[in-house]
């Protein structure tokens, strides 16, 4: 029996790079384009021997695959043995998927600081509405209890128009309805 070692003309001993060198030399010879013109019967064998490269080839390129090849050929003493692989993952593929988190995280953080040292940390004092003083809000009390609600009331409407408008703020007759109706 032709063992794929065999196939390919390599020894037991190697390396993958040394496989997939050999697997490519052996597959311009047999390749399928390079035999159209031949008869059918060296078609035919050239095809076949393809194939049998290719399954070569795949076997022995991945480590499990050719490990157990090894075991069923008895060429390995311990068959409990790991098999070993051609190279070590490479660092990216062990820190995986957490360090891509890592850095999105930290990329955001660092986004939102430069973001807040940038904007200064707020609206800009042209769009900060004006506080409401004493004076206008004991005026806007005193139209509320003039306009016939009682000083509860008219401290529910005070606080409700100073929370959400301005002194310079339109305020519209709709709302001034609305305020009122909420406190009564």
């Amino acid at each position: 029996m032709t063992s794929y070692y065999d196939v390919l003309g390599v020894g037991v001993d190697s390396g993958v790079e040394e496989i997939r060198r050999a697997y490519l030399e052996k597959a311009q010879l047999l390749h399928p384009d390079r035999h159209v013109g031949s008869t059918d019967p060296m078609r035919l064998q050239a095809e076949s021997d393809m194939k049998v490269l290719n399954e070569a080839w795949n076997t022995l390129k991945n480590p499990d695959a050719r490990h157990r090849y090894d075991v069923a050929l008895g060429l390995v003493d311990d068959p409990w043995a790991e098999p070993e692989t051609a190279t070590p993952p490479s660092f990216f593929r062990r820190a995986g998927i957490r360090l891509v988190i890592v850095v999105l995280v930290v990329a955001g953080l660092v986004g939102s600081v430069v973001a807040t040292v940038v904007s200064g940390g707020g609206p800009p004092a042209s769009e900060q509405p004006e506080p409401w003083g004493p004076a206008a809000e004991s005026e806007l009390r005193m139209a509320a209890i003039r306009g016939g609600l009682t000083s509860t009331e008219a401290d529910c409407f005070v606080h409700y128009i100073t929370s959400r408008y301005s002194p310079s703020d339109y305020v519209d007759v709709s709302i001034i309805s609305e305020a009122e109706g909420a406190c009564r």
